[in-house]
């Protein structure tokens, strides 16, 4: 599900209510129980929390949906391979990599959860490579002038509803 915020949102609802899969969020907390050494007893949803720490535990605290749900943490068994940006900790590492580590506990396969980690590897490697290749970006300056006013729609939409709304962008 996409969004920032989970108050009382339906899909989120139905995805969390089945009691023969019940609801676990993956977000640290003082007394959460390291998944991978007590997983839970049989089958769950695993809610996964995407973004940056600082987004994510923000979309926790607003979110009554989320921060209701029993918490697993993890201790990684290993540093994180996401060397394009700090983790805030040693102890975390980025979603991709928590979800090989927890999924590879919960199904019971580690080793084969780990090729996962294969194409996250190739696109740091890819994104480092590129930022030692390629000059630094050039840094935006101010329009020397105005921009230059929209050009009027096409004939084909002339005759629609004025509710209608066309949005362009360029970089």
């Amino acid at each position: 599900l996409v969004g920032e915020r989970f108050v009382t949102d339906p899909d989120l609802a139905r995805e969390i209510s089945d009691p023969d899969r019940p609801a676990v969020l993956l977000f640290p907390a003082p007394d959460a129980p390291d998944i991978l050494r007590s997983p839970p007893a049989g089958p769950v949803t695993l809610v996964v929390v995407d973004g940056t720490w600082s987004q994510a535990r923000k979309m926790v605290h607003r979110s009554p949906q989320l921060a209701a749900l029993p918490r697993y943490a993890f201790c990684p068994p290993c540093a994180s391979e996401y060397r394009i940006r700090r983790e805030p900790r040693e102890d975390f590492v980025s979603t991709i990599e928590a979800l090989v580590h927890v999924l590879g506990a919960l199904e019971d396969d580690p080793a084969g959860m780990a090729t996962l980690l294969h194409p996250f590897r190739a696109m740091v490697d890819f994104q480092i490579a590129r930022m030692t290749s390629e000059p630094a970006p050039r840094k935006r300056r101010k329009p020397s002038r105005p921009p230059a006013p929209p050009p009027s729609p096409p004939a084909a939409l002339a005759g629609l509803p004025e509710s209608l709304v066309c949005a362009e962008g360029e970089a």
